[in-house]
C-alpha cells in the first residue's frame, strides 16, 4: 500500500480500533512506511521492502494473531495467508480474494465517481463500526521536531514551524543582524481582488 492510499484508510483503520478497544492492532508494514504508521498506532511490525512472502512468514511466525485485516495483494498478504491466521478479512477482488477467509463485496452507489477513502470507510461500516465520527479524521499530533529534510539549500532552517489558527505557517527569517525574524507567510492561493 503506498502512502496516499494509507492515508485514505487511516479513518477506517481509526474507527475500527476505537469500536474494537478489546483487540490490540498491529501494523505489519514495509520499514519505509514505517513513520507514517507508528503515529497511528502503537505495534508497527516492519520488514525489508524486497523480503518474499516466505521470509516474512518465517519472521512473523512466533506470533499470535487471531485476525488479519489485508487491503491488497501484496507479500505481507501472502505471507499472513501462508502463516494460517484463522480470519483474514478484505475486499472481495480478484487475486486478493484468494488469501482471504472473509471477502466483503463492497457496493457502491451509482453516480460520480466516489473519493478512494468511501471505499475504506464502507469496509469499516461493514465490520460494524462507525467511521463517520470527527475523530476518526483528525489530523495526528504535530512533531516536536522536523525532520532534517525540510532545512534549505542554503542551511538557513525553515525555523519552528509553529502552526497558526487558519492554518498559515510562521517561520523564522534570518536579517542582517543574525535574529531571526518571524512573519506570516500569505497563504497558499491567496483570493484574487475584484476589479472595479
Amino acid at each position: 500500500m503506498d502512502i496516499t492510499e494509507a492515508c485514505l484508510a487511516t479513518p477506517a483503520f481509526r474507527a475500527i480500533r476505537r469500536a474494537r478497544p478489546d483487540l490490540t492492532p498491529v501494523v505489519l508494514c514495509p520499514k519505509s512506511a514505517v513513520s507514517f504508521w507508528s503515529v497511528h498506532f502503537q505495534q508497527v511490525l516492519s520488514y525489508d521492502d524486497s523480503a518474499s512472502p516466505q521470509k516474512l512468514a518465517e519472521r512473523f511466525a512466533g506470533g499470535t494473531y487471531h485476525s488479519a485485516l489485508i487491503l491488497e495483494d501484496s507479500r505481507a498478504a501472502r505471507a499472513l495467508s501462508r502463516l494460517g491466521v484463522p480470519q483474514r478479512i478484505g475486499f472481495a477482488v480478484p487475486g486478493l480474494d484468494k488469501l482471504l477467509t472473509d471477502p466483503i463485496t463492497i457496493t457502491m452507489d451509482h453516480g460520480p465517481l466516489p473519493h478512494r477513502v468511501t471505499r475504506y470507510l464502507k469496509l469499516a461500516e461493514e465490520l460494524e463500526c462507525d467511521p463517520h465520527q470527527a475523530e476518526n479524521f483528525a489530523p495526528p499530533p504535530s512533531p516536536t521536531t522536523f525532520h532534517p529534510a525540510y532545512r534549505t539549500r542554503s542551511g538557513l532552517g525553515l525555523g519552528t514551524g509553529r502552526r497558526m489558527a487558519d492554518g498559515i505557517f510562521s517561520r523564522a527569517h534570518p536579517i542582517p543582524n543574525g535574529k531571526p525574524e518571524t512573519r506570516v507567510l500569505p497563504p497558499l492561493l491567496a483570493r484574487k481582488k475584484s476589479r472595479r
